[in-house]
């Protein structure tokens, strides 16, 4: 049931980046003839009807307390400021300098995480932060004597935009996924219905304001029957590109995905060019990667300091995505959160003494007593399984048919009684890997992963 899922996260990913460039690319081709706050208010509409319906259709609850409401507000309030710069950018900025700007966001996360919540920041991560600064400085290319201030509004949306995730950071102590989105949704749609009352009919709009001024006060829906289509495409993208962020992190590693965010500055790259006939300076390139390079060594700098491995594929990579697809609601809502947060280490139960390239010939048993399972048997080359608070196991629980058949994937607690584990030193003297002995382990039927049998995919 597992399988190396980093390709698939890394196209889940590239997917998302691309759909990005598609809503920032036709905002700037129709912003013309159509309203800033009313995409606004289109797109989270239209986001909101679907990841609530699909909310309902996973039977996942919502709170509807929030136990700050307002730094709840306050978040919802600088998202919103965020990506109306980032959007009225759009109209005079090339989308691949507005995006590459954009990522200066990780400079400003490091900032606010020390400032606000007290994270320690050494002189290597400062020394990133000002190299990252000087790349969006080669970006601007300002003269200071000619400089147009608005160029700098995709860095106040990354500010903004910071601002915004670390309240979130903050809040998510009490306030779930769930609750935070519904809030943020709302909130969203109310600013949007004060902003109608306000200036929706285009009372504050003047045909001698330059287009994108009138992009920001033009009338709301006055060529609704032009771009319906374009804004129910947005709120579209946006789902399923969020979705398949959120499914990149789960089924890959994080450390080998997120890297792969860079490439929204390329996807914009390819339209800007066809659409707009934008194409980037060797200065523009050189300041990308300073930027780029920045944001990468902060990412990798906290790995380092969290004592992270860039890559250990059991728990988020390899069971979390066979509870996702096979597991019950009981095991996502159990397993899940945990692997998510990292609080449990896992380690693979699949090799044996003579079965290793012929998995199917394993003898690992377990025997089915009431609730239980017995498992009795023995598993060999198990990585970093000293470490581990849980294994997901494949055993044999039938051997009267074929010997792919009767194999079951079952999730044991390495602290239940009976379990051994034996350390395995390689030649070069390190201890990696190791033997697991299972000696009338009993484990909660509960636990089997899909159905009795069909562990074999």
């Amino acid at each position: 049931m597992s399988t190396d899922n980093n390709s698939k996260g890394i196209l889940l990913i590239i997917a998302a980046m691309t759909l990005f460039a598609m809503q920032d690319s036709l905002i700037k081709f129709i912003f013309e003839k159509a309203a800033l706050y009313e995409i606004f208010f289109g797109r989270y509409f239209v986001a909101a009807i679907l990841l609530f319906g699909y909310i309902k259709f996973r039977g996942q609850k919502v709170s509807l307390k929030t136990y700050y409401p307002f730094l709840t507000l306050v978040r919802v309030i600088l998202h919103f400021l965020a990506f109306s710069a980032f959007f009225i950018s759009l109209t005079y900025m090339p989308l691949a300098t507005a995006n590459a700007l954009f990522f200066s966001c990780p400079f400003f996360v490091s900032i606010f995480a020390k400032f606000f919540l007290k994270e320690f920041i050494g002189i290597r991560r400062w020394s990133a932060i000002v190299f990252g600064f000087i790349g969006v400085f080669i970006v601007l290319d300002p003269n200071f004597s000619d400089f147009e201030y608005k160029s700098l509004l995709p860095v106040l949306c990354a500010f903004f935009y910071a601002a915004s995730m670390t309240i979130t950071k903050y809040t998510s102590d009490k306030d779930d996924v769930n609750t935070q989105l519904f809030y943020f949704y709302l909130i969203a749609l109310i600013l949007c219905g004060i902003i109608f009352l306000f200036m929706g009919n285009g009372q504050l709009n003047n045909p001698n304001f330059d287009p994108t001024t009138q992009f920001i006060f033009r009338e709301w829906f006055s060529n609704i029957e032009y771009t319906w289509k374009f804004i129910l495409f947005f709120g579209v993208a946006a789902s399923i590109a969020f979705l398949c962020i959120f499914s990149a992190y789960i089924v890959a590693s994080p450390s080998v995905v997120s890297l792969f965010e860079y490439s929204l500055i390329i996807m914009s790259m390819i339209p800007g060019y066809f659409l707009f006939n934008e194409i980037p300076s060797a200065r523009t390139f050189i300041g990308v990667a300073c930027i780029i390079a920045a944001g990468v060594y902060i990412y990798l700098r906290e790995l380092a300091l969290a004592g992270c491995p860039t890559f250990v594929p059991f728990g988020l990579q390899m069971v979390a995505p066979v509870i996702w697809t096979f597991g019950s609601e009981e095991q996502k809502k159990k397993y899940l959160p945990r692997i998510l947060n990292f609080d449990d280490w896992w380690c693979q139960g699949y090799s044996e003494p003579g079965s290793g390239s012929d998995l199917a010939s394993l003898k690992c048993k377990a025997v089915r007593e009431g609730d239980e399972y017995v498992l009795n048997g023995q598993k060999t080359w198990t990585t970093l399984g000293q470490h581990a608070d849980w294994i997901f196991v494949l055993v044999r629980t039938d051997d009267s048919g074929k010997k792919q058949e009767g194999i079951t994937f079952i999730l044991v607690d390495m602290n239940t009684p009976g379990i051994e584990v034996k350390p395995i030193i390689t030649i070069d003297g390190d201890h990696e890997v190791n033997e697991v002995w299972f000696d009338n382990v009993r484990v909660p039927a509960e636990n089997v992963v899909g159905e009795e049998g069909q562990g074999w995919t």
